[in-house]
């Protein structure tokens, strides 16, 4: 009997013997399967009369008989000797309790024939007590099925925010052992025709380390025919059984079971094992099924996370071949053209300014002088393509150097009112880390000149102690920075894409902030790797 319905029984009692100065109360209320019963009593005062009050309650017929009552004309016994009973059922009026009969009842003994304001008052306290009874029932089933639903609830949430297998397995074990209080448990897996144990509790560990059961003789061999969860506690049949061992040594006595499935089939199993041969309560059965369903559900998702987690890493590292490639593509060709192209257009320069000495005098030298500076163009834009293509003064001169001349160049160019700060002593980082800064602060410069039609430009770069951080401002004409997002998509704005992929692949981050007619800001964040370290 839970602590409520105690209390309550005494309570009434004392209520029903305060109806009357010498009178004795008796509440009796029949366990569900009506095989005993829970008393409380309470009486009048005096050793005598509560002695004669007992004598009398004793001789009543045994409370559970109390079914009968709501056809029974008997309110009132005569027992002899002076006493009298007045027994009323506990049962709201007009209907019996859940189960279709009384609850109980309620008896009044008393050394004198009761009135009928006595029997009406008895009468009145059982149906209040019963209709108490009943929403006391019905509460404690509400509270069960609320904490049925609670555990479901965790244990759904729990599993979501596992990304890993063992995560999985980890949960699940500590759910079934702390939460639901089953101390020999296991996480079984399909292998071929065999199953093994993924994760366990109160199982032999060496069994565990290596052991296997073959699926034809397990139980869960008749869990899977059958699809839904099932358990098994027939100890001569038990025996037959291919199962764990336990801790202790000993073989289960009991067996709960419910298959792990998914879309593609089951998978494996979640069992439960008891060391006592005893049925698991309908209560266990649903909450162990539904945790398998939550547990299939939660090692799936870890697989897709997996398989995710190993996609983006094989993207990552073609991405970075490729970012590798693409800077050594550049380097053979901004050599080529400087051993080649660029060789023969100096050398063609030089030829022809010798030969200008050659000419007679009064020789028509307006096409020639045009020639040399056509000549004199190509030298120069020739080498701003090699600088464009791999800046020699970023292998040379580091950073710092190579990127005040860069700023310098497009500013130049723009006709920028420009500005670069260094904060902190900068290191020279390894190639990987300088190109990569380089690479997108040249993107950023590039996309001020094309786009913002800014007349200033600010670049900071400053160096902490695990990163180095650098950020591009233009006062030009901003933009929507959802834009950057959406429109990739339908091929623009690559070059932004580009910026965060390139800093991404090194651990960075890239930070764009504008609006409308504020400017931009270029904030990029990377980890500090050193040339030494």
């Amino acid at each position: 009997m839970d602590s409520f319905t105690h209390s309550f029984l005494h309570s009434l009692a004392e209520a029903l013997a305060r109806l009357r100065a010498d009178a004795g109360a008796e509440v009796s209320l029949c366990a569900s399967d009506s095989a005993s019963t829970e008393r409380a009593r309470a009486g009048i005062s005096t050793e005598r009369a509560r002695a004669g009050m007992l004598t009398a309650l004793a001789h009543l017929p045994p409370s559970h008989t109390h079914t009968a009552y709501p056809d029974d004309d008997r309110t009132v016994t005569d027992l002899g000797g002076g006493w009298y009973v007045v027994a009323a059922p506990l049962c709201t009026p007009g209907r019996a309790g859940l189960d279709g009969s009384a609850r109980g009842v309620a008896r009044l003994a008393l050394p004198q024939e009761p009135d009928a304001a006595l029997i009406a008052s008895v009468e009145a306290l059982a149906a209040h007590a019963a209709l108490a009874l009943e929403q006391g029932a019905l509460h404690q089933e509400l509270q069960h099925s609320f904490n049925q639903l609670f555990i479901v609830y965790e244990a759904g949430r729990l599993l979501n925010l596992c990304h890993t297998a063992d995560d999985v397995y980890a949960h699940v074990i500590d759910l079934l052992t702390r939460t639901l209080h089953f101390s020999h448990c296991a996480v079984l897996l399909l292998q071929g025709d065999n199953l093994t144990p993924a994760a366990h509790q109160g199982l032999d560990p060496r069994w565990a380390a290596h052991g296997r059961l073959p699926l034809q003789r397990s139980f869960a061999a008749r869990v899977l025919e059958e699809g839904a969860a099932a358990q098994f506690d027939e100890g001569a049949s038990l025996r037959e059984l291919a199962l764990p061992p336990l801790a202790g040594g000993g073989a289960p006595a009991s067996v709960l079971c419910a298959p792990l499935t998914t879309r593609a089939g089951a998978f494996g199993f979640l069992e439960v094992y008891g060391e006592v041969a005893r049925p698991f309560t309908d209560d266990e059965t649903f909450v162990v099924s539904v945790l398998a369903v939550e547990t299939a559900a939660a090692l799936e998702n870890a697989r897709l996370y997996e398989a995710l987690r190993e996609r983006e890493e094989r993207l990552t590292q073609y991405a970075g071949k490729l970012v590798n490639s693409q800077e050594e593509e550049r380097r053979r060709i901004s050599r080529d053209i400087h051993d080649g192209l660029g060789q023969m257009i100096v050398s063609a320069y030089q030829y022809l300014q010798a030969h200008d000495y050659s000419l007679p005098e009064g020789h028509p030298r307006e096409t020639f002088a045009r020639g040399l500076s056509v000549l004199q163009q190509c030298i120069g834009e020739t080498r701003r393509v090699m600088s464009d293509l791999r800046p020699s003064t970023l292998d040379d001169f580091g950073l710092v150097v190579a990127l005040q001349q860069q700023l310098d160049a497009v500013a130049r160019d723009a006709g920028w009112h420009a500005t670069f700060e260094v904060e902190g002593p900068v290191a020279r980082l390894i190639p990987a880390v300088e190109t990569t800064v380089f690479r997108v602060v040249q993107e950023a410069l590039n996309n001020a000149r094309k786009h913002a039609a800014a007349t200033r430009v600010a670049v900071t770069l400053a160096a902490h102690t695990d990163e180095v951080v650098v950020v591009v401002r233009d006062w030009g004409r901003g933009f929507a920075v959802d834009d950057v997002t959406v429109r990739p998509e339908r091929g623009e704005h690559l070059g932004v894409m580009g910026m965060r992929e390139r800093v991404a692949l090194l651990g960075g981050d890239v930070t764009i902030t504008s609006a409308p007619g504020e400017g931009t800001t270029v904030r990029i964040t990377l980890p500090v790797v050193s040339r030494e370290s």
